[in-house]
């Protein structure tokens, strides 16, 4: 399941992810930071395909 802010879900589930665990560390009140670390994250995955 996704385990992380309500914010983080959304973004997660429109990219597709349905299992992830979130641990945020030092002041996560500013949502527009979070988000924009999720996006960074999410376009600095790597994705294997056979």
């Amino acid at each position: 399941g996704l385990v992380a802010s309500d914010e983080a879900k959304k973004i997660l589930r429109l990219a597709g992810i349905k299992d992830i665990w979130i641990k945020t560390f030092g002041n996560t009140k500013m949502r527009i930071n979070l988000i924009t670390a999720i996006f960074n994250a999410l376009k600095n995955l790597y994705i294997y395909e056979k």
